[in-house]
């Protein structure tokens, strides 16, 4: 989120950042599965069961990517952004109905119900009614957050399921490495077709946002995958936890390394994730 943020001051084509970032995923994996594990020999002539969600994962991350975008142009900032941290209730509720032994205390629930309004309230920006490059009439309007929505769950669903199938941290990398591969292609096909299409030049400080983009990104999935396992696969509790401490984490860096001034609703909305912290925890 920081990244993106400064992607606007660095002059970084979004397009083009993104693509880099996920071949920078593929080396960033490569290079620490190397150091950690030796050659993946040992990994990919077992079971390749992880291969294929891990491709459509891949493909979800650059749809999701895609459908964000086209959003934020149609509903707005704002909208797009809640829509896509909501999407933390379908891996709960895939959790809590389909996932044998993830129980959670009454509290924990609690915590849950709480981890919508303090997301909504937390990342709540102000935005310009009539600005030029907001259309917020039409169906596109409410689709896309929809399907940004969706696109956020499957996701997360999506990591949450294949993490359970995984047999340790050298499967866990070589998954995460194999995803970003499918994204890097998915990209590189676009970013090909553009630059026939439209003439669209590739510049050098868009491979290098992409390396600022890529070796937190590769490290996010990874560690995500780990911080599941800690938890006994349980997404119900670490999702809405996770989502939380996103938000409180980049509104604090955002104050402090872009100026961004918090509102009323964004403090309370804070204090109320806290609280849900607590209830999560307990």
């Amino acid at each position: 989120m920081l990244v993106f943020k400064a992607f606007e001051k660095w002059g970084v084509n979004v397009w083009q950042g993104v693509t880099f970032n996920y071949i920078v995923c593929v080396l960033t994996g490569s290079l620490v599965f190397m150091t950690q594990f030796g050659e993946p020999a040992a990994v990919l002539s077992g079971s390749w069961h992880w291969l294929y969600p891990s491709g459509i994962l891949g493909a979800l991350f650059f749809t999701g990517f895609s459908l964000s975008g086209f959003s934020t142009q149609k509903a707005g900032v704002t909208v797009t952004t809640l829509a896509a941290k909501m999407s933390l209730i379908v891996p709960v509720l895939f959790n809590v109905l389909f996932v044998p032994g993830n129980q959670l205390t009454p509290l924990a629930y609690t915590g849950i119900a709480l981890t919508f309004p303090a997301l909504w309230l937390a990342s709540a920006k102000k935005e310009e009614a009539h600005s030029k490059n907001l259309q917020s009439t039409g169906i596109a309007a409410v689709i896309l957050p929809v399907l940004v929505f969706i696109a956020g769950g499957v996701v997360d669903t999506t990591i949450n399921w294949s993490n359970g199938g995984l047999q340790g941290e050298a499967q866990q990398a070589m998954f995460s490495i194999a995803s970003f591969g499918a994204a890097a292609v998915s990209g590189l096909i676009v970013l090909i077709f553009r630059v026939i299409k439209t003439s669209e030049r590739i510049h050098w400080r868009n491979v290098f946002g992409g390396i600022a983009l890529g070796v937190p990104n590769y490290f996010s999935i990874y560690l995500l995958l780990q911080a599941l396992s800690a938890f006994d696969n349980n997404g119900a509790w670490l999702f809405p936890l996770y989502n939380i401490l996103i938000i409180l984490t980049a509104s604090a860096a955002s104050v402090w390394l872009f100026g961004e001034k918090l509102t009323r609703t964004n403090l309370i909305g804070m204090a109320l994730a806290m609280l849900a912290l607590t209830l999560l925890a307990a």
